[in-house]
């Protein structure tokens, strides 16, 4: 039995049933004119500024004045960087979570153009191919992210991108953006700009984390158009923590369409931990009842062992969680504890999908999506078992048609409920054969780099690479007649250069380091476990050789596991490190003041870094703190950190 849909919950099915109630807009801009006019006085949004003074400042924002917010910063920047921005119709902007993000944003919408967000999770190189792939010429950038930036722009200048124009937001609009529109107000003027609901409003990527992020477009039709309007009858809030790159726009826009406030998590100066999301709401609370709480699944992961936190998730009428990324342990321990808890499906291409809103009070199942009376998806019998998500040409958002019917499928796997009706778990999304994937969840195909590197020298016959699961991956070599005389060292050494030209064709989160190479005894032959036609039998492989692959994560690390790193060598070690990671020619030199992750570091990279202080750099037992290496990010305050760390830990023996 279906339960009705309210507007956190509703899909894009749902909202285009006939019963649903909607309104017509062209694009953005026509929907704040609207709502500046039917409602100016609602409340639209609010920012908090923490500060250590009790109480913090708070920003709250009604329609009008959002309407008008945007208007301004449009005006702002079309008198100040008119000729940047006749370039190309779409921008980039690259800002955090902030007051002044959502005004510029909705600034340069006003403006007709196209808004590419950048998480400020990208490395330069991968900023500067967004920003050619989407023709972006000029990309504005706000505090704290003016070297990232710059970065780009050398990275793409390096690599061929066409020049690429930074702006900065502290220039344009000040720091005060909230001081900056009040200054204006008595400049206010209408804009005409005529855009077409099919044209692009945003333009959002994929994850950073695993692989080379694509851009992904959303037009004025899909931010705004298709969305339903349903009220809250209770005159209720959400609360929104998901940063505007993470999903954040979307959140905005599906409140805004039926006339719900938002209170805004400040990304910008907190953290997410229990004491600061329950201050925020609980201050929320003081101007509007917050009744939806919608996270990233990191959230509740950082919420669910504190108490206050549960009472505050308690007081919500829904908490809705963004994807499938929830640990089953943690979903089932709020659900127990009375906590309504929903997950919403969504993808960039494809739109809300599902989510598994049902009745709180007698269905617990929050991790099953139910699917009934949709028409426009079906979940289809493969021949495993499993059902395949398949979206139909019907479908309200235009997705690239796979197969041959003119459907969409999706790859992704559901298993139904035993009792409930049109109720479906994730499962997976279907592999390839054989397809690895990282911690990270980065996918690799470890037969074509085997072949690779058996190819690469005649000294190798074959080689077998491991990491499924792991933050990195490895290579067992197996030896040919020609090197059966070599030592360990001397093989890795003769085959290294030529997987390190490997290594510049890959992504960094697969390279293969020096370290990870483990040279197997000449036994006349390869002795990995393959089927008839050649294909390695990965379980079976990993299986007899499950000792020299776990003691090779334990020991690559250093060397010098036993041995304390003397205090004068301890920014030389760490910059071989970081030389080691990246895979840097030792005539390169390791800038110490460079933040690593502008180096091309990515997430795996770090976790790595972290791992390799934990040997040889502080006595034991001693532990650096988890986010050492993300809060320090140049080696010379790690080094500056590690030499402190010592000194604390010999003052307190």
């Amino acid at each position: 039995m279906e339960t009705d849909p309210n507007f956190f919950t509703c899909s894009l099915e749902q909202a285009w049933r006939p019963a649903t109630p909607r309104r017509e807009f062209r694009n953005i801009n026509h929907f704040l004119d609207s709502q500046a006019r039917k409602i100016p006085r609602r409340l639209a949004v609010t920012f908090f500024s923490p500060s250590r003074q009790v109480p913090w400042k708070v920003y709250t924002c009604n329609f009008s004045v959002l309407r008008d917010a945007s208007i301004i910063i449009a005006q702002i920047l079309e008198e100040e960087h008119r000729a940047e921005l006749s370039q190309s119709r779409t921008v980039a902007l690259l800002c955090p979570s902030s007051p002044t993000f959502l005004f510029v944003f909705l600034g340069l919408i006003r403006l007709g153009r196209a808004v590419l967000i950048i998480s400020p999770r990208c490395r330069p190189a991968s900023i500067a191919r967004l920003c050619r792939d989407s023709q972006v010429s000029c990309l504005f950038y706000g505090p704290t992210h003016q070297s990232l930036a710059q970065a780009a722009v050398r990275k793409g200048a390096s690599n061929g991108v066409p020049k690429l124009e930074i702006i900065d937001l502290v220039v344009s609009v000040g720091r005060d953006i909230f001081a900056t529109i009040g200054s204006y107000t008595s400049r206010l003027y209408k804009r005409g700009t005529i855009i077409q609901d099919t044209a692009t409003a945003y333009l959002t990527h994929s994850s950073p984390s695993t692989g080379v992020p694509t851009p992904v477009a959303h037009s004025h039709r899909s931010t705004i158009g298709l969305l339903p309007h349903l009220p809250d009858p209770t005159g209720g809030a959400v609360f929104i923590t998901n940063p505007f790159e993470a999903g954040g726009i979307a959140e905005l826009f599906r409140a805004w369409t039926s006339d719900v406030p938002v209170f805004l998590f400040p990304w910008r100066d907190l953290t997410i931990m229990p004491r600061t999301v329950v201050d925020c709401v609980g201050i929320s609370n003081m101007f509007c009842k917050v009744r939806y709480f919608s996270c990233l699944p990191q959230t509740l992961e950082a919420l669910h062992r504190n108490q206050d936190s549960i009472n505050m998730l308690k007081s919500m009428s829904i908490v809705g969680v963004r994807g499938v990324g929830l640990a089953s342990e943690i979903g089932d321990q709020l659900v127990e504890k009375g906590v309504r808890l929903m997950c919403r499906l969504e993808t960039p291409t494809c739109g809300f999908l599902m989510s598994s809103h049902r009745d709180y009070a007698t269905d617990f199942g929050w991790q099953y999506f139910r699917s009934a009376g949709y028409q426009r998806l079906e979940l289809k019998k493969t021949t495993d078992g499993l059902y395949e998500l398949v979206i139909h040409p019907q479908w309200l958002l235009e997705t690239k048609l796979m197969a041959s019917d003119g459907a969409f499928a999706t790859s992704t796997t559901f298993v139904p409920h035993p009792s409930i009706k049109d109720a479906w778990k994730y499962c997976a999304q279907k592999e390839p054969d054989n397809l690895m994937r990282l911690m990270s969840g980065t996918p690799f195909d470890p037969a074509r780099l085997e072949m690779q590197i058996s190819r690469s020298s005649k000294l190798i016959l074959d080689a077998l690479i491991f990491g499924d699961g792991q933050a990195w991956i490895g290579a067992l070599l197996f030896r040919s007649s020609s090197s059966k005389s070599l030592t360990d060292f001397e093989l890795i050494d003769a085959v290294y250069p030529a997987i390190e030209i490997m290594n510049l064709l890959e992504r960094s989160e697969i390279r293969l380091t020096r370290e990870m190479m483990i040279a197997m005894p000449y036994v006349g032959g390869s002795t990995i476990p393959k089927d008839e036609d050649g294909i390695v039998q990965r379980e079976a492989a990993q299986e007899k050789y499950k000792t020299i692959i776990r003691s090779s994560f334990k020991s690559n690390i250093s060397s010098s596991a036993t041995t304390m790193v003397p205090d004068e060598e301890i920014t030389s070690r760490l910059v071989e490190a970081v030389r080691g990671i990246l895979q840097t020619s030792s005539t390169i030199t390791i800038d110490i003041n460079e933040d690593l992750r502008e180096m091309g570091m990515g997430p795996l990279g770090l976790v790595r870094l972290r791992d390799m202080l934990e040997l040889g750099f502080l006595p034991a037992p001693a532990k650096f703190p988890k986010r050492i290496v993300e809060d320090r990010r140049t080696v010379k305050r790690l080094s500056e950190f590690v030499y402190q760390a010592r000194y604390d830990c010999e003052a307190s023996q």
